[in-house]
């Protein structure tokens, strides 16, 4: 018996091709990792006009609030007449591993200076996020550093 291909041959190997295709492509996304880039990041969202708020604030204070970085050390200047029962912290926020980011208190000295190392941070991108509230007003400030 001579096997012979014709149209009804050609629409089941295409349909079966498809559905093997489809079959592969889920059982490959089913055993990707999916990880968000924060654990909280629907509650984060919510808060952005509340951290757009505290970013105009700080811009107002000018130069006097500032993240500054350089050889292995980090420097937050908070103005001196905003340091007076200060409350805040500094997030340190690395995009491609939430397990690594770390939440430090802000604490300044009399200057209004806050001085860390980063010696123990991994190398590459962070962003640093420094947040406090003085007499009922909210700042924040942020830059993104390149750890070496």
């Amino acid at each position: 018996m001579k096997f012979k291909f014709n149209w009804g041959w050609g629409i089941a190997i295409v349909y079966t091709l498809f559905a093997a295709a489809t079959l592969s492509f889920v059982f490959f996304a089913m055993t990707e990792e999916v990880d968000l880039v924060r654990p909280d990041y629907y509650e984060y969202s919510l808060t952005h006009d509340q951290r757009a708020k505290a970013q105009a604030n700080a811009r107002k204070l000018g130069d006097e609030a500032l993240i500054e970085y350089g050889s292995q050390t980090l420097h937050i200047h908070i103005p001196r007449n905003h340091c007076e029962g200060i409350e805040g912290e500094v997030v340190l926020y690395r995009a491609s591993s939430m397990n690594i980011d770390q939440h430090v208190k802000l604490k300044v000295d009399d200057s209004g200076t806050m001085v860390m190392s980063t010696d123990e941070l991994a190398a590459g991108p962070w962003k640093v996020t420094a947040t406090w509230k003085s007499k009922s007003t909210i700042y924040e400030i942020e830059k993104t550093i390149e750890v070496e």
